[in-house]
């Protein structure tokens, strides 16, 4: 950051939003890329997999009537049809693992947390910043009169709280758009995810108001790009050019289904 800032001369506002801009088109893009593509396999797989389970269910309970199997039985004949099923379309179909279908998180929060505990260190608000060297004190100096608009030292709190809510919605539109059009319903790992992202998202609003303007700065930027990010992937055209492929339960009007979850909009038709 300091380097990208001496370099383009840029204030430092600016030079935040550079290298925000910059990690997320470098590594979490890619990284959104492969994880959609995986979870586009995952998919197709599950839908495969839950008619097998219709299908053995049935299977299971004819044989069961005709063995005359007791519960257990029939339940552990099940199970272990099911595993077996189940182990043979993972590998015919190379269903990928939970790492890969939630790629982004694993490499975007620790890459999140440097830069945040980075520009923490550099507005001198780090408890544990024990010695203030003079370049240290004079990019502080320098942020300290290069913010913009209303927050222009950004070695201290937004003084109008305007950042913290909007790095509040901004966040939970992302989890929404994520969410599609809202009909599949998330089960499993997927359900927990989402739900600890959405208190994060509202937990972040408090923490944000205490936190230097530098910081909150970042995270804004951060969380706008994914938006658009978020946006752009819903385009058919903007996936086919990733080479993402569309699957068949995906809806084919994605802006639109979007447009018509808006709280504005719920009990409107289009």
């Amino acid at each position: 950051m300091i380097s990208t800032h001496d370099l383009t001369g840029l204030p430092w506002w600016a030079s935040i939003g550079i290298c925000t801009v910059f990690l997320r088109v470098l590594i979490m893009t890619p990284m959104m890329v492969v994880q959609m593509r995986s979870n586009i396999k995952y998919q197709q797989y599950l839908h495969i997999f839950r008619a097998l389970q219709q299908r053995l269910t049935t299977e299971i309970n004819k044989v069961a009537n005709e063995q005359h199997w007791d519960d257990s039985t029939k339940l552990l004949q099940y199970q272990l049809n099911l595993q077996r099923h189940r182990t043979k379309l993972m590998t015919k179909y190379k269903v990928p693992g939970v790492f890969k279908r939630y790629l982004l998180p694993w490499i975007q929060i620790p890459v999140w947390i440097s830069m945040s505990i980075s520009l923490r260190h550099l507005t001198l608000s780090l408890p544990l910043t024990n010695s203030l060297s003079p370049e240290l004190l004079s990019v502080a100096s320098q942020m300290s009169h290069e913010g913009c608009l209303w927050f222009s030292n950004l070695c201290l709190p937004d003084p109008f709280y305007v950042m913290p809510p909007l790095l509040g919605i901004i966040n939970l539109s992302i989890i929404e758009i994520h969410r599609g059009d809202g009909k599949t319903k998330t089960v499993g790992f997927g359900k927990v995810l989402i739900n600890t992202a959405r208190t994060l998202s509202v937990l972040m609003i408090p923490i944000a108001c205490y936190m230097p303007s530098g910081v909150v700065l970042y995270w804004l930027c951060s969380s706008t790009y994914g938006a658009f990010q978020a946006l752009a992937f819903r385009s058919p055209n903007i996936r086919t050019f990733f080479r993402i492929p569309v699957s068949n339960m995906e809806s084919k009007t994605p802006y639109r289904d979007l447009f018509i979850r808006l709280p504005f909009m719920g009990k409107r038709k289009l």
